[in-house]
């Protein structure tokens, strides 16, 4: 019984340092640019959705890219679906194909999150995203609150937006 439980120890170790190892790495990969304005990107409708990154929001959003052909993406996908019916998320697909592409995509996934196209990539250039997925959370006052690259939770990022509600 002593071996499983030192086997089970090992493996909770490695599982914690694996999860912290890859917080930071996400949050090093991030772009960093925390506390500045974003940007300026306007976007015409898509989807029925148009974003101009000049606009004071209301309150704290998610502002979310990704790509079809990122296995990482796809793993997320289902936590921005999950905030989307909640909380204001903004995604932006990235090189991911014409606007059919990306509904067969989004209708495969049972997925329903409001997403603008950014077929050539220009948005993300803009933003100077390089590494996807990437989250930006934007405070009310329009700018960068927190931002990472790579795999994150729903509850992180309710935790996130909350946090950015309150400061």
């Amino acid at each position: 019984m002593s071996r499983w439980r030192r086997w089970l120890k090992e493996f909770i170790v490695l599982a914690l340092l694996t999860a912290v190892g890859a917080t930071v790495i996400g949050y090093l990969r991030a772009p960093s640019f925390e506390g500045a304005a974003l940007p300026k990107v306007e976007v015409s409708k898509l989807y029925g959705l148009a974003y101009d990154s000049s606009v004071q929001p209301d309150k704290p959003y998610i502002l979310h890219f990704w790509a079809t052909w990122c296995p990482v993406c796809h793993a997320e996908a289902g936590n921005i679906d999950v905030l989307a019916k909640d909380e204001k998320v903004i995604t932006v697909a990235v090189k991911s194909g014409g606007l059919e592409k990306i509904g067969e995509y989004m209708k495969a996934n049972g997925l329903s999150f409001p997403v603008i196209n950014d077929q050539n990539g220009a948005i993300a250039e803009a933003f100077k995203i390089g590494v996807f997925p990437t989250t930006i959370i934007v405070d009310r006052d329009g700018k960068v609150f927190w931002a990472e690259s790579g795999y994150t939770t729903t509850w992180g990022l309710k935790l996130r937006l909350w946090l950015a509600e309150i400061f």
